[in-house]
């Protein structure tokens, strides 16, 4: 899978592939916890530490990339960082919202969830973003012109953690590179550009791979189209999407209820779901929190993230909203979504890791552990 070599932090990941040694608690029902990581940065708190002004050095708008092409950047909606619309998940979980499709116009998917109208067949050889947004914004497709590049978190509302290589709905055709089309198994390893920043450099996209990981890409790397209508007119970014109350935020965007307080302490994925099953936030008592699934997790995922400093003096970037959830730490969070005995995803919230990471070993004061957000 290409990567840009200039490109050295990456905010977060698209997916990440957590290989995790899965221990069995001692007592059955209680989750084995662990409170390691103190001594690491990346497990710090944001309570541990004071915000400073470097949040404002930090001006790029969210989820948009500008390519330097006024007749390209006009007219990309800022809305496209975040989900306003409730978030799609793979259909054999059971979970709320499940993945529908509906694909009785050619050439159109429509996402029966959240009314986004997609390309069925992707297009290939797209040298840069500013062609792979060109490409999209002169698409005439069912008689309609106002195709757009999807952002990161568009393209991870059609993203299925359970088809492994390639992770979509077999509605989504994927074209193959002219440079590969011997080789049909790179339908595997096709990866698709979108429109959202990499704040970290300010010049590259976000690129969101088809299998179990995403790469930010800089402007000399190739990748696929897939192009999307539709969505809501406007905006609502945090903190004004959430409904804050003393345990509990409200995704009003979403309509995901999250724990505000996350886990606190390291968890083994095995463990995680016994931990939300015991919670009782505020008065919401009851069996029904949950771990989220991958695509859940990501839409608390923000692209633009938080600059901390320590009292040490040196600087952490969290990539949540701090206000919302204060005691967020820059670290992994375990997601439900497991691939096989040993590969669990995660969600790395700091800008740390790039392509797929094993917790075997990465990070090395945790490994084969997480911290936990509930979700119901």
């Amino acid at each position: 899978m290409p990567k840009a070599p200039h490109v050295v932090a990456v905010v977060s990941l698209l997916v990440v592939v957590a290989t995790a040694r899965c221990g069995t608690s001692s007592d059955a029902g209680t989750p084995a916890v662990d409170g390691g990581g103190a001594d690491d940065a990346t497990a710090t708190g944001a309570d541990a530490s004071s915000s400073t002004a470097l949040d404002a050095a930090k001006d790029a708008p969210t989820g948009t990339f500008g390519t330097g092409d006024a007749s390209l950047d006009a007219g990309r909606p800022d809305y496209e960082a975040w989900a306003n619309w409730p978030m799609p998940n793979p259909a054999s979980l059971g979970l709320p919202n499940s993945q529908s499709y509906d694909t009785s116009v050619a050439g159109v998917v429509l996402d029966r969830v959240t009314n986004l109208e997609w390309q069925a067949t992707s297009a290939a050889d797209l040298d840069t973003v500013a062609d792979a947004l060109a490409y999209c914004q002169a698409l005439v497709l069912d008689g309609k012109s106002d195709w757009r590049l999807p952002s990161r978190i568009e393209l991870v509302s059609i993203y299925d953690s359970t088809r492994l290589g390639p992770g979509f709905d077999p509605v989504f055709v994927i074209s193959v590179r002219s440079a590969d089309a011997s080789n049909a198994s790179t339908t595997q390893d096709a990866d698709f550009w979108t429109s959202s920043l990499d704040p970290t450099t300010k010049t590259s996209a976000w690129l969101g791979a088809i299998y179990w990981e995403s790469l930010v890409l800089g402007e000399t790397d190739s990748g696929n189209a897939r192009c999307v209508r539709g969505g809501p007119a406007a905006d609502v970014p945090p903190p004004a999407r959430y409904e804050v109350r003393a345990d509990t935020v409200y995704d009003t965007g979403t309509r995901l209820t999250w724990q505000r307080d996350d886990s606190g302490v390291l968890i083994a994925w095995a463990d995680a779901p016994a931990y939300c099953a015991s919670l009782h936030a505020d008065a919401d008592a009851g069996d029904d929190w949950r771990l989220p699934s991958l695509n859940e997790l990501q839409t608390i995922y923000d692209e633009n993230g938080s600059l901390v400093e320590s009292d040490a003096g040196t600087f952490t970037e969290f990539d949540i909203d701090l206000a919302t959830f204060p005691s967020a730490k820059a670290d992994y969070y375990w997601s439900s979504a497991s691939f096989d005995a040993k590969d669990k995803g995660a969600i790395s919230f700091a800008p740390s890791f790039v392509d797929t990471v094993s917790l075997d070993d990465t990070p090395v004061t945790h490994p084969g552990k997480a911290f936990v957000r509930c979700v119901k």
